[in-house]
């Protein structure tokens, strides 16, 4: 069995609204989703991210702790992250209300 359904112009306007919004908020999800952080950094990307000078980037880089890009010209993601974790399962923490009189 068929029926025909009658809705007024606004009832119809707000229903493809909805219907149009509903699918460009799905999409702009699927996309940022999909957004991912770069592989590797420029220096001054490492720099200004991590709130470090350009010298300890570049310290770190002579040093051999953030590996380069066979260009030499990017940090690779991965040594900064590694860089990062170690510290932070390195760093004790602050407590102090424990402090010996």
């Amino acid at each position: 069995m068929n029926a025909i359904i009658q809705v007024s112009k606004d009832e119809l306007e707000n229903l493809f609204k909805e219907t149009i919004e509903g699918s460009i908020t799905k999409a702009l999800s699927e996309f940022t989703d999909k957004m991912v952080e770069p592989k590797s950094y420029f220096r001054n990307q490492v720099a200004k991210k991590f709130k470090m000078g350009n010298s300890t980037v570049q310290k770190l880089i002579d040093d051999g702790v953030f590996k380069t890009t066979d260009d030499g010209k990017r940090v690779t993601r991965d040594s900064v992250e590694a860089y990062f974790k170690l510290n932070v399962m390195r760093r004790k923490p602050r407590n102090s209300s424990n402090k010996e009189a």
